[in-house]
């Protein structure tokens, strides 16, 4: 697993968890019903949160990670 950055809001790493939130049950049409694992970071010091992200676990710390500024090279 990728190491995660401190929380941009608090400073704090060491309160940081990847949480599985199974966030989707059916889409607006109701075409799919059931659960879709979808991934979050948490801080447990400040509550942020990073976005929700479907399906992969290191997607959702690439975005945690993800920095104003940041470039892709």
């Amino acid at each position: 697993m990728k190491e995660l950055r401190a929380c941009p809001f608090c400073g704090r790493a060491s309160h940081l968890s990847v949480c599985n939130t199974w966030g989707i049950d059916l889409t607006e049409d109701e075409m799919f019903c059931g659960e879709m694992p979808t991934w979050q970071v948490y801080c447990g010091y400040c509550g942020a949160c990073g976005p929700e992200v479907i399906a992969k676990k290191d997607k959702a710390i690439e975005a945690w990670n993800r920095r104003a500024g940041d470039t892709d090279a």
